[in-house]
């Protein structure tokens, strides 16, 4: 690496932009290596989309969602939640959707 110390935490981060239209960016941060899983959800709790999964070295991490879900269709407008898991810890971000 570059001698910088890396993220001292795991978290997920405000998306952008927020509420979105076409796409946005989820930005997320892992402090140690781990398994990663990165799901959208939506306003039942129902696993619509998997966006990142598997093994992730320690940094941050950007992806982005197109609004579509796991049949490439486009989402309607509304609340969804974004559920980042790693190592046995999660972490989760409401996102709104504006057609």
């Amino acid at each position: 690496g570059d001698g910088r110390p890396g993220p001292r935490e795991f978290r997920l981060m405000q998306n952008y932009p927020n509420p979105f239209n076409a796409s946005t960016t989820l930005t997320y941060a892992l402090s140690v290596s781990a398994d990663v899983t990165l799901e959208i959800l939506d306003g039942v709790g129902r696993v619509i989309r998997t966006l990142e999964r598997g093994p992730r070295a320690a940094g941050v991490y950007r992806c982005v969602w197109d609004g579509n879900d796991a049949r490439h269709t486009s989402v309607a407008s509304g609340v969804y939640h974004v559920r980042l898991s790693a190592g046995g810890r999660t972490d989760a971000l409401r996102i709104v959707m504006v057609r």
